[in-house]
């Protein structure tokens, strides 16, 4: 497990703020498919170096502006720095693999 975990609004946003390549991922404690991307959003995180993981609960982070965007969790955010570079919502393996390599790619 090679992920980050902010506690609040604030971590999120300086872990953010360092920018680099990120993949965020918007979580909610009450959410099963959220649970059950839990484990391949930590095996990902093992697997791609130069990525900074970030797995973000919805509810801790609420301070934080972007997440008041969000309006289904899982979701999935792949950034090079201020750059978006992807995103999806749902829990799907495959997409989120492919927005790592476009990510580590980018």
């Amino acid at each position: 497990m090679v992920y980050q975990e902010p506690k609040n609004g604030a971590d999120l946003a300086a872990i953010i703020n360092k920018g680099g390549k990120l993949i965020i991922y918007y979580t909610a404690t009450w959410c099963g498919p959220c649970r059950m991307m839990a484990k391949p959003f930590s095996d990902l995180s093992d697997q791609y170096q130069g990525i900074t993981f970030i797995k973000a609960d919805i509810d801790a982070c609420s301070e934080y502006p972007p997440v008041a965007n969000i309006s289904g969790v899982p979701a999935f955010f792949g950034y090079n720095g201020t750059t978006l570079i992807g995103n999806f919502a749902g829990a799907n393996q495959n997409s989120l693999k492919d927005l790592c390599n476009k990510v580590q790619s980018a």
